[in-house]
């Protein structure tokens, strides 16, 4: 019997509850840079390719990108203006150029007292479709961790319930 998959203490993350069937990713070993970088995913264990990933970039971000970010998270909730979404370049990574991504929501939200920046969209080139949370880890903005799902396009809707069901059972440290 496989023992039940956990997450706990992960950055903000004090815990999440897992959708039942999904298993651990293989795990990442960054090579090289400097900060701590982690990544860790889970995926339902008949599907590999629809993964719930975890994501720290280990080092602050930009000063202006961060003001910009914990500007945005203290507003009220509310769906992103184009001036909003390309103010946080830096932030969204590789959510954030128009070549490579097509976002289709770009909103704030509170997710169990926590505010945080949701981009839902697709990537052009790898036909995958993504449900993205980012979250202020440091309070001012400089810290980013992320929570998202991604699967091909054709599947993202199999998993797409289960992963937001996990992401929204989050309990903040």
């Amino acid at each position: 019997m496989k023992s039940t998959l956990e997450i706990r203490n992960l950055g903000q993350i004090k815990d999440i509850t897992l959708p039942k069937g999904w298993v651990g990713g293989e795990p990442y070993q960054f090579v090289g840079g400097v900060g701590a970088r982690s990544f860790r995913e889970v995926h339902p264990d008949a599907q590999p390719g629809s993964t719930l990933g975890f994501y720290y970039r280990g080092l602050p971000i930009g000063e202006e990108a961060a003001v910009n970010f914990h500007n945005l998270i203290e507003k009220p909730a509310h769906m992103l203006t184009q001036a909003e979404l390309s103010s946080l370049h830096e932030v969204l990574r590789d959510k954030a150029g128009p070549k490579d991504f097509t976002p289709m929501v770009a909103r704030t939200e509170d997710i169990n007292g926590k505010r945080v920046l949701v981009i839902e969209g697709r990537y052009r080139e790898l036909q995958e479709d993504t449900f993205a949370v980012f979250i202020d880890a440091s309070g001012d903005g400089r810290a980013v961790q992320e929570v998202y799902y991604q699967a091909a396009k054709d599947n993202y809707l199999d998993n797409l319930k289960a992963a937001r069901d996990a992401i929204r059972s989050i309990r903040w440290k």
